[in-house]
């Protein structure tokens, strides 16, 4: 960080702990009161995490308001002036650089995803967001990359395997995509829809290998939740999923085609995920 940058840094935390910090010194010095002293100290940092929680969380609240509607400048702005208060906290860059990429703005979601990464670089999430970002451009070689960087930050995670599964799906990585399919069930998927997509392209590399049974298997799995469609349909409906509709949008209805019986298995074989 630059230096200016730095002194924020100190600063903001400093003034938050500060009266605590007073407080625990006076424990110090006065022992008779140290009781008193030490939870008058415990009782500020308590009251500095949900004061900060709260303000945080109207802004948050008012940007996912301006996004339902379809604002997303507003929303954008709310976002930037919490960044302003607050710029050093990842979870406010990760949620503005996906409303970047909602909204097609590739660069600047790049440029937050990459402050993401110099402020947390044991963090997979910095690098997962530019290998979605880079699949969105159609470069998967260097979304792999980037997301092979998140999967060794978080090795266990399911978020790195699901987007190394989509990345080798695009590639024509059958094998590739059948392991990170699996490794991101391993990991336990917690939403359906996403559970849906990894059941498609595992379906997927088996028919592309030829190992039929296996892709039925796939197939049965991805028919299972009705109400991963459901969700899908209520996403890719709304203006501000043009994004998402180009990126997944060939996939579920491939999915749904195969639920309905109006795809043969083997169209999976000569399918491409991204529409091509």
């Amino acid at each position: 960080m630059s230096s200016p940058r730095r002194g924020r840094a100190w600063k903001r935390p400093l003034l938050l702990v500060g009266p605590a910090l007073i407080l625990l010194g006076l424990a110090v010095l006065v022992a008779d009161w140290r009781l008193f002293f030490v939870g008058g100290a415990l009782g500020w940092l308590l009251a500095v995490q949900f004061i900060r929680r709260g303000r945080a969380g109207l802004k948050y609240q008012t940007a996912i308001r301006h996004l339902r509607r379809g604002e997303l400048d507003q929303a954008l702005a709310v976002m930037d002036s919490l960044i302003r208060a607050e710029p050093d906290d990842p979870e406010h860059l990760r949620f503005r650089a996906e409303l970047h990429r909602l909204a097609g703005h590739l660069e600047q979601a790049a440029r937050d995803y990459e402050r993401l990464i110099a402020l947390v670089p044991e963090s997979a999430d910095g690098y997962v967001g530019l290998a979605e970002l880079w699949v969105q451009r159609g470069d998967y070689q260097r979304a792999r990359d980037y997301a092979q960087q998140g999967a060794a930050r978080d090795p266990c995670g399911w978020t790195p395997a699901y987007t190394l599964a989509l990345i080798a799906d695009r590639l024509g990585d059958a094998p590739g995509a059948i392991a990170h399919a699996q490794a991101a069930l391993d990991a336990g998927i917690p939403d359906r829809r996403f559970r849906l997509l990894v059941h498609l392209w595992s379906a997927r590399g088996h028919a592309r290998l030829g190992q039929w049974d296996e892709a039925r298997v796939a197939v049965s799995q991805l028919r299972a939740d009705p109400r991963a469609f459901a969700e899908w349909d209520a996403i890719l409906a709304s203006e501000q999923a043009g994004q998402i509709r180009a990126m997944l949008g060939a996939d579920v209805q491939l999915a749904r085609a195969l639920r309905e019986g109006a795809a043969p298995l083997e169209t999976l074989a000569e399918s491409r995920g991204d529409g091509r």
